[in-house]
C-alpha cells in the first residue's frame, strides 16, 4: 500500500489539531507573510532603503521557510520532541526572523550575526526533531530543506558582510 500522506495532513490539520507547534508555526508563517505585504505596499507607496529585501525576507524567510520547517516536521512524523522544546525552537526562528533585519536596516552586522546565530540554532532543533527511519525519504527531503536554509543563513550573512556567512 502506498502512502501518499493524505492521513497525516488531515491529521495535522483536521478538527482538534489546532494548537499544536507545528499550528503556530504556520500561524506565525502567516503573519510575516501578511507582514511582508504591508511592507511591499508602503515601500512601493513611499520607497525606504532595503524596504524591497525586507518584504522579500518577511515573506520568504518568516513565512514561506517557517511553514515549511512546521510542516516537515509533522510530515516526518517527528514526534520525539517534549512540547517546550518544539516551542523553543519556534521562538528560536522568530526572534532571529526579527533580529536579521533589524541588524540590516540599522547597519548593525552584530545584529545581523546574533540573528543568523540564533536562526542556525533553530535550525539545528528542527533538524535534530525530524529523525524518522520509517520515512526515509521524507526525512532526506526534510534534511535537505534544513541544509538549504542554513546555507541560505551563512550566504545572507556573509551578503551583511557579518559572521557567520563573512568567515567564508
Amino acid at each position: 500500500m502506498r502512502d501518499t500522506g493524505e492521513a497525516d495532513l488531515r491529521a495535522m490539520f483536521g478538527a482538534g489539531s489546532w494548537g499544536g507547534p507545528s499550528s503556530w508555526c504556520l500561524a506565525c508563517a502567516a503573519v510575516w507573510a501578511g507582514a511582508g505585504g504591508v511592507v511591499a505596499a508602503v515601500n512601493s507607496a513611499a520607497p525606504f532603503d532595503h524596504g524591497s529585501w525586507l518584504a522579500a525576507y518577511l515573506v520568504l524567510v518568516g513565512g514561506l521557510s517557517q511553514a515549511s520547517l512546521g510542516v516537515g516536521v509533522q510530515l516526518v512524523h517527528a514526534t520525539g520532541s517534549p512540547a517546550h522544546v518544539a516551542y523553543t525552537r519556534l521562538a528560536l526562528w522568530n526572534l532571529g526572523t526579527v533580529v536579521v533585519p533589524a541588524g540590516v536596516l540599522s547597519t548593525d552586522p552584530d545584529l545581523v550575526s546574533a540573528g543568523s546565530f540564533v536562526m542556525l540554532a533553530a535550525l539545528v532543533s528542527f533538524s535534530s526533531a525530524a529523525v524518522n527511519p520509517q520515512v526515509r525519504g521524507r526525512t532526506l527531503v526534510y534534511q535537505l530543506v534544513v541544509a538549504a536554509l542554513a546555507g541560505s543563513v551563512l550566504v545572507g550573512s556573509a551578503l551583511g558582510d557579518a559572521a557567520p556567512g563573512s568567515w567564508l
